[in-house]
């Protein structure tokens, strides 16, 4: 039987604002249900930087506290946080708040939230029991800039269409265990991955890894035998990701600089591009932020180390490879190489979401109902009897 999770998320990709970075995100909060068509073309007509992104975010969510909207409040001070740099005492207040609109809205749910001891330090999760309980458990984390609270409604929804148990969980680099510890990210995603494994007592699980959680997803699963499963909600590369920001002599030119580990002419190359291109600046901005590298010329080097390739033997699971068409952060050829490499699989799955399907952006934000089914029907037709 396929699943049928459509009533809680639109469909269809907008065009909200004609920056792509920026229509993405305000497509990201249209697409996760969490604004409104009209909340996000409003704000569509209001931004066009990360200063009046966060204005007019901030706004929205003071004018839904006002309107006792908290669930729409929540969101919309995530989404301001999400353009705040670190070092902009803004970026704290708007994370406590977008927590405490956050869990006030789901208090009554009595959501279950966890911390787990990890390296002296505590690791965030939150589990959602199963509503059936032959089903088994799916384990869920995010990525590049994910906190598990905004992971919350999609597979909430999940858990209400399947019975399965969820757990979603922050790793270094990610969500409180940054903010809160200071602990930023770490290529050997197995040894979080084990501290939430060891502490719900789990076995034969499936790991979903979404945006850059889908390399974290395969290398988990590299060195974790509980993980039965595991699906790549996006195939991220991370050398193949850095060199497709660049084009032509630029491209060359960086390769050579990195080959050299000139690192003073690195961090000014990529300087000049930061004051340049909005997309680049934020991805450069946080990712030194969450890798806890100074300089872009560390951050970098550390980005580089973010790949499957030396680890790819040694997956062994059910695997499904996700992607989208026209995604404008994760290059298609990272989906390409990874059907290749992955070559000792129980089974290999791979799917392309096109722009048909309005399925086609980063993580499949357009169509979160066509991604949520196709990841549980797979899951379902994988479980070891």
């Amino acid at each position: 039987m396929e699943s049928s999770i459509s009533n809680t998320f639109p469909v269809g990709y907008e065009s909200f604002n004609p920056n792509e970075h920026l229509n993405f995100e305000l497509n990201r909060w249209y697409s996760f249900g969490c604004a409104s068509r009209d909340d996000m073309a409003r704000a569509g007509q209001q931004v066009h930087d990360f200063e009046t992104w966060i204005s007019t975010m901030t706004r929205m969510g003071d004018d839904a506290i006002q309107a006792g909207d908290l669930f729409h409040a929540a969101f919309f001070y995530r989404a301001a946080e999400f353009f705040t740099m670190q070092g902009d005492p803004r970026k704290e207040e708007l994370y406590a708040k977008f927590l405490k609109y956050f869990y006030e809205f789901y208090g009554a749910e009595n959501l279950e939230r966890h911390e787990i001891p990890y390296e002296g330090k505590t690791l965030g999760a939150i589990r959602i029991p199963g509503t059936d309980p032959a089903k088994g458990t799916i384990v869920v984390h995010g990525g590049y800039d994910s906190f598990m609270e905004e992971m919350y409604p999609l597979f909430k929804a999940i858990n209400n269409d399947s019975g399965y148990e969820i757990v979603l969980f922050e790793g270094p680099g990610q969500g409180m265990v940054l903010h809160k510890h200071g602990l930023p990210f770490t290529v050997e995603w197995e040894k979080p991955t084990k501290a939430i494994l060891d502490h719900f007592h789990l076995a034969d699980v499936t790991l979903v890894g979404i945006s850059m959680g889908g390399f974290l997803a395969l290398r988990a699963a590299a060195f974790e035998p509980r993980i039965a499963r595991v699906v790549a909600l996006d195939c991220f590369d991370g050398p193949l990701i850095a060199m497709n920001r660049f084009r032509g002599a630029q491209k060359s030119l960086v390769k050579l600089v990195l080959a050299l580990r000139a690192r003073s002419l690195l961090n000014r190359v990529l300087g000049k591009l930061i004051v340049s291109d909005l997309e680049q600046a934020w991805a450069f901005r946080h990712g030194m932020f969450v890798m806890g590298q100074p300089t872009p010329y560390d951050f970098s080097k550390s980005f580089m180390r973010f790949t499957i390739k030396p680890v790819a033997s040694r997956i062994t699971q059910d695997v499904l490879l996700l992607a989208g068409a026209e995604d404008h952060m994760i290059p298609i050829r990272c989906y390409e190489d990874q059907m290749k490499l992955i070559r000792n699989a129980r089974s290999l799955t791979g799917r392309v979401f096109t722009m048909d399907e309005h399925a086609s952006a980063h993580c499949q934000v357009g169509n979160i109902p066509l991604v949520l089914n196709t990841t549980v029907d797979w899951i379902k037709a994988h479980e070891q009897v």
